[in-house]
């Protein structure tokens, strides 16, 4: 690797009383998705940040009680109960949404229904099942087998 290809990394910042008043960076990369050295692009990235302005002033808690990581915590939202009723509903929603082609909301639907799916009891997954395999409670019952 040359060093002419060497990713770079420039930043300066300006600070007034301990606080950043300015940040600005910029990053330069070879991209080489493949073995080919003659192929590839020059990804340049060029970031500003300002303060524009700042109060003075407690800061409110929000209504935030629970402590929470800066990581991303994805969403744990219950869908209900699971019952034979909203199996059966929520497979009947997939078919709809990937029937006769698959719609841009397709995989939301078919992940709220493996939602429901861990949350049903046994003998509701069974019954369910037996409900879809005879044919019963979904338009197309081809396609939802």
């Amino acid at each position: 690797m040359s060093s002419a290809e060497i990713p770079t990394y420039d930043s300066e910042q300006k600070f007034e009383n301990g606080v950043l008043k300015e940040s600005d960076v910029s990053e330069t990369y070879i991209y080489r998705p493949l073995a080919s050295p003659e192929s590839g692009a020059k990804v340049k990235v060029h970031s500003k940040l300002s303060l524009v302005s700042h109060a003075k002033g407690s800061v409110s808690d929000a209504g935030c009680t629970t402590p929470r990581s800066l990581i991303f915590e994805a969403a744990h939202i219950s869908s209900g109960p699971a019952t034979v009723d909203t199996l059966i509903k929520s497979v009947q929603s997939v078919v709809d949404h990937v029937e006769p082609s698959v719609l841009f909301d397709g995989a939301n639907k078919f992940n709220d229904f493996v939602g429901i799916v861990k949350q049903a009891k046994k003998e509701d997954l069974a019954k369910a099942w037996s409900i879809l395999k005879s044919g019963g409670g979904v338009k197309s019952p081809k396609t939802a087998k």
